[in-house]
């Protein structure tokens, strides 16, 4: 198995696993469409390699196929594959063996060996070889590039009372994997798509846009961790997704004092830094009403605390935006979140 059918499937049963983790965990709360979506991707993704493949080795045998019989005649291999199919391979090389022996046309009959099991090697005429190959079907395959070919399909259209049918492509011919650029621009794409289908994932459970998408999937990656390792608690996983949200809370304040003077750039960034801020807050609430260790409410304090020092360091950047000239008319709606957001800071 090559890499990029290792990389395919591999992708394929990330989503799979995820979609049906999703839809056990977040499943309620929009139904499950989204994760339908996301293994569907999984089973396109595990087998586009092989599809691919197919494809492009059908097209090649067509193509052959196409072209006119007269340029390729006497001087290219011709292929005849029988119309009967034949169960007992050893019983039919046998008979076949009786038959080019008792013909005076052929001078030597030998076992061969072939990918597929036990065939047949038939020289004629001096250093013409023909070869009799049996398919996993059980059909007879003739191969050569000899006219002399054709005629051992005539005598064992007679001698075994069975007819043959004149092919230009080569029945028995294995697909290629793929290779070269293309590989590699196909490998970039399953794992994009394995990254955009545990991510939608990951906005099943976290459809809130104040998060990118890298900050979702982290969310849901603590949903993950409680789920598989027995150590972690939920109230241990709830605890880690707050102090995350602080986390993101406090890089906040990069993204204003990069942001440019676009006012409506500033409001959505503020608006956004509010929303994390309310969801932190329903997370502590939430906790505080829970059941917890002592050490546990001592953690729910202190991201309480730093909760509070967040609002205020995204206050302090929004004003000092706001009192920026250049953010024209949304310098009120900056000053308004602003507020909002240290009454947050005072316990209101």
């Amino acid at each position: 198995m090559n890499k990029l059918r290792i990389t395919a499937i591999t992708g394929g049963v990330i989503l799979f696993v995820a979609a049906t983790w999703g839809a056990l965990e977040y499943g309620n709360k929009d139904g499950l469409q989204q994760f339908v979506w996301v293994a569907a991707l999984g089973v396109l993704v595990s087998a586009t390699p092989d599809a691919i493949a197919v494809v492009k080795h059908t097209v090649h045998q067509h193509h052959r196929e196409f072209k006119a019989e007269d340029t390729r005649a006497g001087t290219k291999d011709r292929f005849f594959t029988s119309t009967e199919k034949f169960n007992n391979r050893e019983e039919i090389l046998d008979t076949i063996c009786d038959v080019v022996k008792d013909t005076d046309d052929y001078e030597r009959v030998v076992l061969n060996d072939f990918p597929e099991g036990t065939g047949l090697s038939i020289r004629h005429a001096g250093f013409h070889n023909s070869f009799v190959r049996v398919s996993a079907s059980g059909r007879l395959i003739l191969a050569g590039a000899s006219k002399r070919t054709a005629d051992l399909a005539g005598d064992l259209t007679e001698a075994l009372g069975t007819s043959f049918d004149q092919l230009w492509a080569n029945p028995m011919s294995q697909r290629k994997p793929i290779k070269g650029g293309f590989r590699i621009v196909l490998t970039v794409a399953l794992v994009t798509a394995t990254g955009l289908g545990v991510g939608s994932v990951a906005t099943a459970g976290y459809p809130s846009n104040a998060y990118n998408p890298l900050e979702k999937v982290a969310l849901a990656s603590y949903d993950v961790y409680a789920t598989v390792d027995p150590d972690m608690s939920e109230n241990d996983a709830a605890i880690a997704k707050a102090r995350f949200r602080v986390t993101i809370l406090r890089e906040s304040t990069v993204e204003i004092r990069w942001t440019d003077n676009e006012s409506a750039r500033l409001v959505s960034t503020g608006q956004n830094a509010l929303r994390i801020a309310d969801d932190t807050r329903s997370a502590l609430v939430d906790l505080r009403d829970r059941d917890l260790t002592a050490r546990q409410r001592s953690r729910v304090n202190r991201i309480a605390t730093d909760l509070r020092e967040a609002e205020d360091r995204v206050a302090t950047s929004l004003q000092k935006r706001a009192d920026d000239q250049g953010t024209g008319t949304g310098a009120d709606d900056i000053r308004e979140i602003t507020r909002t957001l240290r009454s947050h800071r005072l316990g209101s």
